[in-house]
């Protein structure tokens, strides 16, 4: 996700200078998916509480080509 993060502030032309925040600051950005933060929190508090389920990777490769789409 922290690629993701850097090419929609590269595609919006903003500096992300370190990774704390960084997916708030990338979710406050025109160039984001909808949701974004939300989707993203919703992935790693699967993966924290070690139940990485297969739709867990499904939406963190869905959000991450719409990420691919708006930055391309």
């Amino acid at each position: 996700m922290g690629v993701a993060c850097h090419a929609l502030h590269g595609r919006a032309g903003r500096w992300l200078i370190n990774e704390k925040g960084m997916v708030a600051s990338a979710a406050r950005l025109e160039t984001a998916p909808d949701g974004f933060a939300e989707r993203v929190a919703a992935v790693f508090a699967e993966r924290v509480a070690a139940v990485f389920a297969e739709g867990s990777v499904e939406e963190a490769a869905e959000l991450i080509g719409e990420a691919r789409a708006l930055t391309g």
